[in-house]
């Protein structure tokens, strides 16, 4: 089972925040944020602006969110997550693969990144300071609620 969808599932008690990066996508179930039994939910994707060239964006992401298994994008906007930016600023490094941790530093979890940054906030209490989102770009495949 996928670890996202493993975590989704064993929300059987509310908590204060979930936070979803570079999902490869939730099981049809979980079609809407109120679904996770969370009182926040963040979510945060890797713009993938040219998905065959290396170190452009999360290039994979979509690649889950094509199964009937897991067709939800937790990023997509009936979904209902507070969506935040992870493509780099507030003087952070921008997310350029799928990957949690990278040689390079460009994995979601990766140090000085603007995603390891507002997942630190969302998951402290600090919701109201992650950088949100500013203007997603259209999918490569219209795949998913994105």
């Amino acid at each position: 089972m996928h670890v996202a969808t493993m975590s989704n599932s064993a929300l059987e008690r509310p908590v204060d925040a979930f936070v979803s990066v570079g999902s490869a996508g939730l099981p049809p179930q979980i079609d809407q944020a109120n679904d996770l039994h969370a009182e926040q939910v963040f979510a945060g994707q890797a713009t993938d602006t040219v998905s065959w060239l290396p170190g452009s964006g999360d290039a994979w992401a979509w690649v889950g969110q094509a199964s009937p298994l897991h067709p939800v994008d937790p990023t997509g906007s009936g979904f209902g997550a507070e969506v935040f930016d992870v493509n780099g600023g507030d003087g952070r490094a921008g997310v350029r693969d799928h990957g949690a941790l990278t040689n390079d530093g460009s994995g979601y979890f990766d140090r000085d990144t603007q995603s390891l940054r507002n997942i630190a906030l969302a998951t402290t209490g600090q919701g109201e300071l992650v950088s949100r989102e500013s203007t997603p770009a259209p999918p490569l495949l219209p795949i998913g609620t994105r």
